[in-house]
């Protein structure tokens, strides 16, 4: 099986193509998106991972000799372009942006600080306790929505898939 084939693209396929089809695999096999499953599932995913970025490695270097001795940065595409060659999936989305819960967590907690913080100056200019004792409170849920909000975004993330 030619590499072409284990990406899914014609030989003819541009390097953008190609580049396409191997992101798009490597989003639905990385064993670090399948979150929790059987050691089967996470094995298959580890093999096919390992197939994808071997054709990766042999399309962008045919020869393979020297893609392991020296690392290179930049490939040109057909029109002349440039087109990074290594693989970097930070960079690329890798689902919707969080719905639910998830949003309204990360979106609490700056607008919790602002509150808190608006809540304490007026509290402390009208010389009011309650209004100081409810800026500390709301601060405190602010922190928490904020070290929450990252826990949130990835079990939603998880759970949409």
């Amino acid at each position: 099986m030619s590499p072409y084939d284990v990406l899914g693209v014609d030989a003819s396929a541009s390097p953008a193509e190609v580049r396409a089809a191997y992101l798009r695999q490597a989003r639905s096999v990385h064993p670090d998106v399948l979150g929790d499953v059987d050691d089967i599932t996470r094995a298959a995913a580890e093999a096919r991972m390992r197939e994808l970025n071997e054709a990766w490695r042999l399309v962008n270097d045919p020869a393979g000799a020297a893609a392991a001795a020296a690392p290179r940065s930049f490939v040109s595409d057909d029109d002349g372009g440039v087109l990074e060659d290594d693989i970097d999936l930070a960079d690329e989305p890798l689902g919707p942006a969080p719905s639910g819960p998830a949003r309204l967590v990360t979106a609490a907690g700056p607008i919790l600080f602002v509150l808190a913080g608006l809540t304490i100056f007026f509290g402390l200019l009208f010389t009011a306790p309650v209004m100081i004792a409810i800026g500390f409170v709301t601060g405190a849920v602010g922190v928490a929505s904020f070290l929450m909000a990252p826990l949130l975004v990835m079990s939603s993330a998880r759970n949409n898939r």
